[in-house]
């Protein structure tokens, strides 16, 4: 049984995104050590779902949060 349950993808990529922002690439690499069998395509498809709610802007390859998601909170 597991105690300590998995955080979703989504908030493990908002948590990075707050220290940061990061050139895709390179937050699928990081995201790949705490979870090793992550694929890109998973990441792709929570960041169009992230993007889509107005909560990261994508430019050009790089991501970060969305000014108006931050000012929300």
């Amino acid at each position: 049984m597991n105690l300590f349950p998995k955080q979703s993808l989504e908030s493990t990529i908002i948590t990075h995104l707050q220290q940061k922002s990061w050139i895709i690439v390179e937050l699928i690499n990081e995201l790949k050590k705490v979870r090793p069998k992550l694929s890109k395509q998973s990441v792709y498809q929570v960041l169009r779902n992230l993007k889509k709610s107005e909560i990261v802007v994508i430019t050009s390859k790089r991501v970060a949060l969305s000014s108006i998601w931050i000012d929300r909170m």
